[in-house]
């Protein structure tokens, strides 16, 4: 049967008190004014009232709001110390103890974290594509398959490598994902500055030869337009002879605005080098960055064997400058060797990166 009877102000304003302050459920409600629950649940809902109880359902949260920003604030402490981070750390280091790995996990989601592929390299474009394209079929019609063994000197490039306290700890962690936000990742930042890299960095000016291995290194602090041609100035002309390659001057470094600048090429010409470019953002036409993969690796690896679990920041320098003139020479000339294959997998890939 309809109820057709008229609600008075006097029971609305009743009704309204006893879900809102009462917080009375509406069984209660029909029985103690006589009034039907579709009419209820019809009056609350066009006066904008919760027909819901207002207390909260379901298990209540493990994590408070205090308790996330002291997350929050681990987080940002582990990125500048450590550089990546797990659940596990996250939980210790905010103090969380109490509770499980899998709530930490699922508090990371809700705060806007997941764990994703770490981003190490820039976006090609559509015309880094059509460069890339034109610069190995240039190659290819100008110059020989030894071109990049016997006439090029050197490759150079600087490198980063992060210290860490605990170098053993850092090898044993995870390396192909990180917990980031999804537009976190890869930004433009000076040549040397690593954001969110953990611990002091190791930065190093190396060069490469083939046949030669490492034929120089260099540990810097600052790397500017007028340290770099200086550097040029000192140490060009014994780079040179040491790739000994019959008079070439010709040398390879990457696209850095720093590694380019007015200072940095009036040093080259005076010690007569010329450089070879490459195209923008093409790591992979650029062996050297292989190399320095390589000695990551190995600095992980020896981490892990020797049981590494305290080390200071010099013993580090000194240690990642011995894993360079200690690398194989075989490792270098196989990587410089394998320059020729780029090219032809850049043509056939419409520019797109290699596998190296």
């Amino acid at each position: 049967m309809v109820f057709k009877r008229k609600i008075s102000a006097e029971q609305k304003a009743f009704v309204k008190f006893l879900r809102q302050e009462g917080d009375v459920p509406v069984k209660e409600i029909v029985h103690r004014c006589g009034i039907s629950r579709a009419t209820i649940y019809r009056w609350l809902k066009s006066t904008n009232q919760s027909i819901q109880n207002s207390k909260k359902r379901g298990r209540p949260r493990l994590i408070s709001e205090r308790e996330e920003r002291t997350i929050r604030r681990t987080i940002t402490r582990l990125r500048k110390q450590e550089g990546n981070f797990s659940c596990q750390k996250i939980r210790a280091g905010s103090g969380l103890h109490h509770v499980s790995l899998w709530t930490v996990n699922r508090t990371l989601k809700r705060m806007g974290y997941a764990f994703l592929e770490a981003r190490r390299k820039g976006i090609l474009l559509e015309k880094d594509f059509k460069e890339r394209v034109q610069f190995a079929r240039k190659v290819k019609r100008n110059y020989s398959e030894d071109f990049f063994k016997k006439d090029i000197c050197f490759y150079l490039d600087g490198v980063s490598f992060y210290h860490k306290t605990n170098p053993m700890d850092d090898a044993r962690a995870p390396q192909g994902k990180v917990w980031r936000k999804r537009k976190e990742g890869l930004s433009v930042t000076a040549k040397g500055s690593h954001v969110g890299s953990g611990g002091r960095v190791v930065k190093m000016i190396v060069a490469i030869s083939f046949g030669k291995g490492v034929i120089y290194c260099e540990e810097y602090e600052k790397l500017d337009g007028t340290y770099f041609a200086n550097f040029v100035r000192r140490n060009f002309g014994d780079m040179f002879r040491k790739s000994g390659k019959n008079g070439s001057k010709l040398f390879v470094q990457d696209n850095c605005p720093i590694l380019n600048c007015a200072k940095a090429r009036k040093a080259v010409k005076e010690v007569g080098g010329k450089l070879f470019a490459i195209p923008k953002r093409s790591g992979d036409l650029n062996p050297i960055e292989n190399i320095f993969n390589v000695v990551k690796k190995d600095l992980k690896t020896q981490a892990i064997c020797l049981n590494i679990t305290s080390e200071s920041y010099q013993q580090f320098a000194q240690r990642v400058e011995t894993t360079l003139y200690l690398l194989r020479r075989e490792i270098i000339d196989n990587t410089i060797a394998s320059m020729y294959n780029r090219l032809d997998l850049i043509i056939r890939n419409r520019g797109r990166r290699t596998k190296y």
